[in-house]
């Protein structure tokens, strides 16, 4: 292709060469159509995949909830267990 400066007409060398008109010219509808029927089709595949992340993300913060929730109750487990047995030793009289 060969490009002008600015406000110069734009020559086209290939499939329209020789036609006389410019490539904004040889531009159809249907072309443009096209065009954007691929458009749609990509983002249409881009939304289903960014659904698809979406439920992965929710699923990941929520086994990530359970965990949290679990070593809670883990912690507090064993906070019960070192007060029982602080209670033991000191009834044992036994210190470190």
């Amino acid at each position: 292709m060969v490009w002008g400066g600015p406000g110069e007409d734009c020559g086209v060398v290939g499939a329209a060469a020789g036609t006389g008109k410019t490539m904004a010219e040889n531009v159809t509808n249907e072309l443009i159509l096209e065009h954007l029927k691929a458009i749609q089709s990509k983002l249409s595949t881009m939304d289903g995949r960014m659904q698809n992340l979406e439920t992965d993300t929710r699923s990941v913060k929520g086994h990530m909830a359970s965990f949290l929730q679990a070593e809670v109750a883990q912690d507090g487990a064993i906070a019960a267990i070192h007060a029982r047995l602080d209670r033991i030793e000191r009834r044992l009289d036994i210190s470190d």
